[in-house]
């Protein structure tokens, strides 16, 4: 970007005017133009930034973290029932067969339940992080791990049932 100072119309006697002549056109050089301590015009280098940061990059930004609200809360309550349904697999067991599957049950129970405290957590992590594009990777991982981490325990805790002696 160049600046001009208002000069009267050249001449050809302005032509024949020595070099260092006042009154002559002076650009500015790049470094006068890009001082750190002038406000930048929305219109110029610092509107491309501003214009990084659209509603359309946001609005794609929330869709991750919506959509894995969307998925894990209602994950978790089919896990949960599926993890309930697996009381069913000793119902012809003796007494104290079935006490020590009952005893494995509530394990799993526990485990699963209390291991909701992870995915919630990595969801209101996401919730959380500050709107700005450095933190967007993480937001986008920790939403999408809490879906993934609802399965993990019910396999995990599905694993319990059973197992102990």
């Amino acid at each position: 970007m160049t600046t001009t100072r208002d000069a009267a119309p050249a001449t050809a006697a302005d032509d024949a005017s020595s070099p260092d002549d006042s009154s002559s056109v002076e650009p500015t050089t790049s470094s006068d133009a890009g001082s750190s301590d002038a406000p930048v015009p929305p219109g110029e280098a610092g509107g491309a930034a501003k214009a990084a940061r659209s509603p359309q990059s946001r609005g794609d930004a929330l869709l991750g973290r919506v959509l894995a609200t969307v998925v894990t809360f209602p994950l978790a309550y089919i896990c949960f029932i599926v993890l309930a349904i697996a009381s069913m697999g000793c119902a012809s067991c003796g007494d104290a067969e079935a006490a020590r599957f009952h005893d494995s049950l509530e394990l799993a129970h526990a485990v699963y339940q209390w291991g909701l405290l992870l995915p919630a957590a990595l969801l209101v992590a996401s919730w959380l992080l500050p709107p700005r594009r450095r933190s967007a990777d993480l937001r986008l991982a920790l939403a999408a791990l809490a879906p993934f981490l609802v399965v993990l325990l019910m396999l995990g805790a599905l694993s319990l049932v059973g197992a102990s002696s």
